[in-house]
């Protein structure tokens, strides 16, 4: 899985557009860590 498909998942669900964009900065890394992903380092923001 890479990092676009992981963030896909995460725009499935209605919470994600409610947040901030810092906290969605944070809740990608912490999905990727998860799952295994390196999360995103600054240059692929």
């Amino acid at each position: 899985m890479e990092h676009r498909e992981a963030v896909s998942i995460l725009m499935l669900s209605p919470f994600y557009f409610r947040i901030t964009v810092k906290e969605r900065l944070k809740l990608i890394k912490r999905y990727c860590r998860e799952i295994g992903l390196q999360p995103f380092s600054s240059s692929q923001v």
